[in-house]
């Protein structure tokens, strides 16, 4: 009888093991995770490149209709009434603020930017930033992305 109490209350895992393998999880999903970071950095270059895209061809849509480009300070408030089916105009993935944007009168030409995460993405690769990006508040060459017409 006693033989039976003992091999019955031998079967399974004890705590320890448990903690360790619990243990062993949470170490590996840590570097799944921390390895997916840059990952996600490159996306969201990925995604400000577009926007700043659509952001162009809407700016073109408006140039059209408008005979100029929207003031400095006005890309939201003007550009959102003139996208057609009048969605938002994007803002950055990460810190959802405006991308930047600036006109000068006559309003003919603008400059288009955003700050990117990973210096080292494929974005980088063949681009040339604009002259007129330098005049840019904030403007980083490595770190800057910048559209201009």
């Amino acid at each position: 009888m006693q033989k039976r109490l003992r091999t019955r209350f031998t079967k399974g895992f004890t705590l320890i093991e448990i903690l360790i393998v619990v243990a062993i999880i949470a170490i590996l999903s840590s570097i799944v995770l921390i390895g997916i970071g840059p990952t996600q950095q490159l996306g969201r270059d990925a995604r400000r490149a577009s926007d700043l895209h659509a952001i162009q061809v809407a700016l073109s849509l408006y140039f059209t209709k408008n005979g100029a480009y929207p003031a400095t300070g006005n890309l939201y408030s003007s550009m959102t009434a003139a996208i057609i089916g009048g969605n938002a105009m994007p803002t950055d993935p990460s810190t959802h603020a405006q991308y930047g944007y600036s006109s000068v009168a006559p309003f003919s030409t603008y400059l288009l930017w955003a700050n990117l995460e990973n210096s080292n993405g494929s974005l980088w690769q063949g681009y040339t930033a604009p002259a007129g990006c330098a005049s840019v508040a904030g403007y980083v060459a490595s770190s800057t992305y910048c559209l201009t017409l």
